[in-house]
């Protein structure tokens, strides 16, 4: 997956979060999740996700970010 998978731009267009939402909605549907359990799960990374990125061991060239990115890139 190219890195525009984490696209800070417009977070909820981007390939990641599309995943995100056909996952939740593939376990809702097979009753391994209720779908205010999803809805929960999204607000919360919502609200964790700008404090993450302030982290300092998720910053830099070799910061987790990064790594992710190159992981979800490799082979693309």
């Amino acid at each position: 997956m190219p890195a525009a998978a984490f696209d800070d731009a417009h977070p909820l267009a981007s390939p990641l979060h599309r995943m995100a939402e056909r996952i939740a909605r593939n376990r809702e549907v097979l009753g391994l999740h209720y779908p205010t359990d999803s809805r929960a799960g999204k607000s919360l990374a919502a609200a964790v996700f700008p404090l993450l990125k302030k982290c300092p061991s998720l910053q830099g060239s070799n910061g987790v970010l990064a790594r992710a990115k190159a992981e979800w890139s490799y082979g693309s």
